[in-house]
């Protein structure tokens, strides 16, 4: 039946995967698409932080697992910076850079922490996690 639409939506997907039949000029064969919702969009990419004091914990994640091809979730690197912290102070204050940077060390790599202007951010060519400091409350950001 030339112009009908077929669309396929299966109830397991997390938004739908939609085909289209017979739309196309000459073609007779079933087209594909992926639909993601606008959430899922929103956090293509990223690792959600899942937790009041987390913000750091999903910003590394995020790093680690998009720009390093580390399979690590926020919960890994959560158990991984309980290690080498002192759970008393992350109980008061969160995490720190400094345990950041000891746990990114655990796993063979490299942190340094440095205070630049603000604009020089822009100039950045690494993946970096930011702090940010708005009205005395204290959030890490990442910058790919």
């Amino acid at each position: 039946m030339a112009g009908a639409v077929t669309v396929a939506m299966p109830v397991a997907s997390p938004a739908a995967n939609i085909g289209f039949a017979g739309v196309l000029p000459g073609g007779s064969g079933l087209y594909h698409k992926p639909v993601v919702s606008l959430k899922e969009a929103k956090y293509n990419g990223l690792i959600r932080q899942h937790t009041d004091f987390s913000c750091g914990a999903a910003a590394l994640a995020t790093i680690l697992k998009y720009a390093y091809g580390q399979p690590v979730s926020e919960a890994d690197v959560l158990k991984g910076l309980f290690t080498v912290s002192d759970e008393s102070m992350v109980r008061q204050r969160g995490f720190s850079l400094l345990d950041i940077k000891r746990y990114v060390g655990s796993l063979g790599y490299r942190g340094r922490g440095y205070r630049i202007p603000l604009p020089a951010l822009e100039h950045v060519r690494i993946p970096t996690l930011i702090l940010l400091d708005i009205n005395g409350y204290q959030a890490v950001e990442k910058v790919l």
